[in-house]
């Protein structure tokens, strides 16, 4: 008579083949984690080939020794990866990219792991993961990315193109044009001064002088706004510290600081951004009732951040129109940079920030 136990033994048989075929073939790595000891209990030889060293090595190695192997910037999250097993479910599949740092290389790894056995108490032990190498998928995303944001920068670049043409277009247009008959009325009006007048008639002449030495001045001025020599030949700095001053005697004190960014940005970096700021300096001057406002132009780490700061009436979350034309062109120019704009508001009901950030990667060159 069969036993139970021995009609068992040619499946356990069959099963242990098959995992061994299975170890033997993939070029994955295969291991278990003892989580009670904090270290490699299995890893499948394969995938190491013929480099023996590394997978004795590999083979029973500590949490701190493992972590050690891994880019400075993914140990802590490796090792809440590997913490994640202690409290999941045992249908819980757990999944974590990492780089791994080998002789000067870089190396992306992609874990995906479970729980494979419990103590008597039910609490884990071990888990298992399959962890495969996937440098070159990381390889070809950042390629594609490279790829999608030279196609976004040439959109950028051509929008810009044709906004700067045009403003340039209007710019010479009013400084030429308009300017001159202006300033040609002026010179006329000023003639009658030789002639016999009233004194209406000289209030009158004085009047229309100085309405006309007004239109002059804001006609020069929105000239200037629209195609700001400071910024093509100085860069964004000068540039950004003009338009501060031209508010020195205004009722708006305007602060303006640039800390930490390269001599001079890419062009069209360098355009979004004036032009973003002449645009958040006007919604304070338009909306925000504000007598104070800071702009700070900064890079930090791998992001170049805009942040413009007012003392003005501030708004209420809950009812902000993002409908404008202004608001609108500069989350356009925003999400053109791959970049993210937030509004916030003090629970005090005084004053606005908007922080723009955009990846200095993205077009941040001292080229040009």
């Amino acid at each position: 008579m069969v036993t139970s136990e021995e009609s068992a033994e040619p499946e356990i048989s069959e099963s242990k083949l098959f995992a061994d075929q299975v170890m033997e073939a993939t070029p994955d790595f295969i291991m278990i984690y003892n989580l009670a000891e904090d270290r490699m209990e299995f890893v499948n030889r394969r995938p190491y080939n013929t480099d023996e060293e590394r997978y004795r090595e590999t083979l029973g190695i500590s949490l701190e020794h493992l972590l050690t192997r891994a880019h400075p910037d993914d140990r802590q999250p490796l090792k809440q990866f590997i913490d994640s097993f202690r409290t999941a479910a045992d249908n819980e599949v757990h999944t974590f990219d990492y780089r791994v740092l080998r002789d000067g290389q870089v190396l992306w790894y992609r874990s995906r792991g479970k729980v494979f056995k419990r103590n008597a108490a039910g609490v884990a032990t071990h888990y298992i993961s399959v962890v495969q190498d996937i440098s070159e998928i990381k390889r070809l995303e950042e390629e594609n990315l490279a790829m999608r944001l030279n196609q976004q920068k040439a959109m950028l670049l051509a929008i810009l193109d044709v906004q700067e043409d045009e403003r340039h277009r209007i710019s010479e247009a009013l400084h030429n044009g308009l300017g001159q008959v202006l300033y040609a009325a002026k010179l006329s009006l000023e003639r009658l001064h030789d002639l016999p007048q009233t004194t209406d008639q000289q209030e009158a002449l004085k009047s229309i002088q100085e309405l006309l030495s007004e239109a002059i001045n804001e006609t020069r001025r929105v000239s200037h706004e629209l195609s700001p020599v400071l910024l093509e030949e100085f860069g964004l700095e000068k540039a950004l510290l003009d338009l501060c001053d031209q508010f020195q005697h205004s009722a708006l004190y305007l602060n303006c600081n640039v800390t930490g960014l390269p001599h001079r940005l890419d062009t069209y970096m360098e355009v979004a951004i004036y032009r973003m700021s002449q645009e958040l300096i006007n919604n304070v001057i338009k909306h925000a009732g504000a007598t104070a406002a800071t702009l700070n132009l900064s890079q930090q780490q791998n992001n170049i951040v805009l942040q413009v700061r007012d003392n003005g009436v501030g708004f209420d979350p809950s009812k902000l129109k993002t409908d404008g034309i202004g608001l609108r062109t500069i989350q356009d120019r925003v999400k053109l940079l791959n970049g993210t704009m937030t509004l916030t508001a003090p629970k005090s009901g005084k004053g606005t920030l908007v922080t723009i950030t955009i990846p200095s990667q993205f077009g941040s060159s001292q080229n040009r």
